[in-house]
């Protein structure tokens, strides 16, 4: 079960994410809609982890998100935005693979990439790929099916 208690992330005065509490049972799904800029996405990081709350606290079967051990039962399905545009393919899974692995599964990552037929793309861009191919890195972290709870941002 996903618990976040009272979590609060501030941008500024009225800007983030405030005392915001809430309790997701295995097998739930829940969805976030609301206008720009209303929190979604930092509600979606602070839950998964990614960032962390100025206040209050976020467990995944009673671990802390910000507890190494938690990273690895978390998936995270970024939005393809520019900060991931100007890094390798190879590059991108590395950094899933030593934030939520600590490089224990390189293998595994390996396996996706020639599960996905993108080994011939490791070496290139993510810019410099078709908007399907990007979608399809996108994709084979998630469907590795190595989480334990997963987050589409």
């Amino acid at each position: 079960m996903l618990e976040v208690c009272e979590v609060t992330k501030k941008y500024a005065a009225n800007e983030g994410v405030f005392d915001c509490s809430l309790q997701i049972k295995r097998s739930e799904i829940i969805s976030f809609i609301g206008p720009n800029g209303s929190g979604k996405t930092t509600f979606l990081q602070l839950m998964a982890g990614i960032i962390n709350p100025d206040f209050g606290i976020v467990k995944i079967d009673d671990i802390d998100v910000r507890n190494q051990e938690s990273k690895r039962d978390i998936g995270y399905m970024f939005s393809l935005n520019k900060l991931y545009q100007n890094q390798t393919v190879e590059e991108i899974l590395e950094v899933i693979n030593e934030i939520k692995f600590q490089n224990s599964k390189w293998d595994e990552i390996t396996d996706l990439l020639i599960e996905f037929e993108l080994i011939s793309q490791k070496k290139k861009k993510l810019h410099q790929l078709s908007l399907g191919m990007q979608k399809k890195i996108r994709d084979s972290n998630q469907l590795s099916r190595l989480s334990k709870i997963d987050f589409i941002g």
